[in-house]
C-alpha cells in the first residue's frame, strides 16, 4: 500500500482558536510532515484521539458544591474566576483555555484518521482493517465537539437551539494557515455530533483494542450516547444506549463503597478508583493536570455546610454514606479521596516534568443515573425505586452495622416524604410534572454525593436551569441566575481577536 503522506500546519487551528499572539509565529510556519501507511499509524493517532486535559477545576468550582473555605486554604486564580463567575483569564493547565486547546488538538488527530481511512475505502481488504479505528475516531470527534458545544456554549434547547451560537464543528484536517471557521448554531453543532455518533458506533470492535478503557470500545460509547440523548431529551433512545452496559444486575459492576473501598487504605483507594483496574471506569483519558495536587485545599471548594448538605442529611435508604470524606486542620476544607498524579519527567534525569490525572470520562454509575432519569421521565418509578435500591446497597451503612436490605430499603414513600418539598425547583425546556420533579431531586441529590470533585455537578446546573448563589469569606455575594448568559464559558480571547463572534452576556 502507498504511503499517505500528510502536512500539518499545527499553528493554524491553535492561532484562529486558542493561542494569544501569532504573528511572528506565521512569518516562519514549518511544514510537519506525518506520513501514515499503517494501522499502527493510525492507532498512534487514536491514542490521543481524546482532550489531554481535565475540566474539573473549573467546572466544580462554578457549582453550587463549591464554597468558600477562608484564606488558609490554596487561592488559585481560575478557581477564584470559576467561583465568581468571571470570564477566565488564566492560560495554564486546567484551565478553560486549555480544555479548548485540547479538544480541538484531539479533533485535528480525529480528522486526519478520518481522512485517511476514507482514502482507502474502495479497497475493502484493506478498509476492513482500519474499520474500527474509522469508528473510533468518529465518535472520538463527536466527543470532542459534544464536550466543547457544553461548556462554551447554552445548553440544548430545541428552540433556542436554532439561533444559539455554537462551537466551529471541524471535519477536515487544514491545509491552509488560516481559517475562517464559524461557530453556527448549537443545534447544527447537536446533528453533526449526532451523524458522527451513529455513523461511527456500529463500526466499533472490541477485540481489537489492546487498552479498551483508554479508547471508545461499544460500551463507552453507549455510555456517551446515553449521555447525548439524555441532553436531546429522548428517552427511550437513552434506555436503549444504557441497557447494554448495565446489563441484567448492575449491582455487581458499580463500584463497592460498602465492601472493597471500605478496605483500601488511602494510597490504595487513591490508585485503584481512577484506574482501568476498577471495572465501572468505561472511558479512561490521562491528562495533563495538577487537580490531584491541590483540589483537596483549594480555597473554594468542599466545605462543612455543603458537605452536611449532601452527605449527612435525610436520605432514601436511610442511614448514611459510605463515601470516606475528609477535612484538613483547616475547620472548612473538606475533600474525598479519589485523584493519584501521575508524575512524567522530560527527561530520563530531568528534575522536572509534568503531571497527569487519569480522568474518567465515563462510568457505570453515570450510565445508571442516566438510565434511572430517563425511566422517571418515562414514569416508570417501580424500576427507578428497584435500580435505586441497588445503587444504595453499596453506598450507605448503618455505621458498625453496615447496610441492612430491609432497614435501608428505598420505597416511594420514602422519596416523596423527603423530596416533594425539599430541593431544587427544575425548570427544562421539556414539560416535568410534579411527580416527576420529586424523583428528579432525589436523583440530583444522589448524583451530587457520588460524582463529587467530577465537575458533572455544572452540567445538571445548565441543564435544569438552576441558579447559584457563592459567597466569600466576607459575605460578598456571587450569583448565576436560571438562565444566565455567563453559564456558558467565553470562547478564548485570542479567537475572538481573530474574528470569532463571543458569547453574548446579560447587560
Amino acid at each position: 500500500m502507498k504511503k499517505f503522506t500528510i502536512y500539518i500546519k499545527y499553528l493554524s487551528l491553535s492561532c484562529l482558536l486558542a493561542f494569544n499572539s501569532c504573528d511572528d509565529a506565521l512569518d516562519k510556519l514549518p511544514d510537519n510532515r506525518v506520513e501514515l501507511s499503517s494501522v499502527s499509524d493510525i492507532e498512534g493517532l487514536m491514542a490521543n484521539a481524546l482532550p489531554d486535559a481535565c475540566f474539573y477545576s473549573f467546572t466544580h468550582s462554578m457549582s453550587d458544591n463549591a464554597g468558600d473555605g477562608g484564606i488558609s486554604g490554596i487561592n488559585i486564580l481560575t478557581n477564584e474566576e470559576a467561583y465568581k463567575f468571571m470570564d477566565s483569564t488564566t492560560e495554564g493547565q486546567d484551565t478553560p483555555l486549555f480544555y479548548w486547546i485540547s479538544c480541538y488538538e484531539a479533533i485535528a488527530l480525529n480528522n486526519l484518521a478520518i481522512e485517511f481511512i476514507e482514502k482507502i475505502k474502495d479497497d475493502e481488504q484493506e478498509y476492513k482493517k482500519y474499520k474500527h479505528l474509522y469508528g473510533e475516531a468518529l465518535v472520538a470527534r463527536a466527543y470532542n465537539h459534544f464536550m466543547l458545544v457544553n461548556l462554551y456554549c447554552n445548553h440544548y434547547d430545541p428552540e433556542s437551539s436554532k439561533t444559539d451560537l455554537g462551537i466551529p464543528y471541524v471535519t477536515e484536517p487544514e491545509t491552509k494557515v488560516l481559517v475562517d471557521y464559524k461557530r453556527g448554531t448549537v443545534a447544527e453543532v447537536y446533528d453533526k455530533i449526532k451523524k458522527d455518533l451513529e455513523k461511527g458506533m456500529p463500526l466499533l470492535n472490541d477485540e481489537l483494542q489492546d487498552n479498551p478503557q483508554f479508547h471508545f470500545t461499544t460500551k463507552s460509547a453507549h455510555a456517551f450516547a446515553s449521555r447525548f440523548y439524555l441532553y436531546l431529551g429522548e428517552w427511550q433512545k437513552v434506555v436503549e444506549h444504557c441497557k447494554p452496559v448495565l446489563g441484567s444486575n448492575v449491582t455487581t459492576k458499580l463500584r463497592d463503597w460498602n465492601g472493597e473501598y471500605k478496605q483500601f487504605t488511602r494510597s490504595e483507594l487513591l490508585a485503584h478508583y481512577t484506574s482501568s483496574n476498577e471495572p465501572a471506569n468505561l472511558l479512561i483519558r490521562v491528562g495533563m493536570s495538577t487537580y490531584p495536587y491541590y483540589y483537596a485545599k483549594l480555597r473554594h471548594g468542599l466545605t462543612e455546610t455543603i458537605r452536611d448538605y449532601i452527605y449527612s442529611s435525610d436520605l432514601p435508604s436511610k442511614g448514611r454514606y459510605s463515601y470516606s470524606t475528609v477535612g484538613w486542620d483547616e475547620p472548612d476544607r473538606i475533600f474525598i479521596n479519589k485523584y493519584n498524579s501521575l508524575f512524567k519527567r522530560t527527561s530520563i534525569n530531568a528534575e522536572i516534568g509534568h503531571v497527569y490525572i487519569n480522568n474518567p470520562l465515563f462510568s457505570i454509575e453515570e450510565v445508571l443515573f442516566n438510565f434511572l432519569e430517563a425511566k422517571v421521565m418515562q414514569e416508570k418509578y417501580f424500576t427507578v425505586v428497584r435500580e435505586l435500591n441497588k445503587f444504595y446497597s453499596k453506598r450507605v451503612d448503618n455505621f458498625m452495622v453496615g447496610y441492612d436490605p430491609n432497614y435501608n430499603i428505598v420505597t416511594e414513600e420514602n422519596i416523596l416524604g423527603i423530596y416533594t418539598n425539599r430541593g431544587e425547583n427544575l425548570e427544562s425546556w421539556y414539560p416535568i410534572n410534579q411527580k416527576q420533579k420529586v424523583y428528579l431531586r432525589c436523583l440530583l441529590h444522589a448524583r451530587r454525593a457520588e460524582f463529587m470533585f467530577e465537575g458533572l455537578r455544572w452540567f445538571d446546573i445548565k441543564r435544569f436551569r438552576l441558579p447559584v448563589i457563592h459567597y466569600d469569606a466576607d459575605r460578598n455575594k456571587y450569583q448565576l441566575t436560571a438562565q444566565d448568559s455567563r453559564k456558558a464559558i467565553q470562547i478564548p480571547e485570542s479567537a475572538i481577536a481573530l474574528g470569532m463572534k463571543p458569547n453574548p452576556r446579560n447587560k
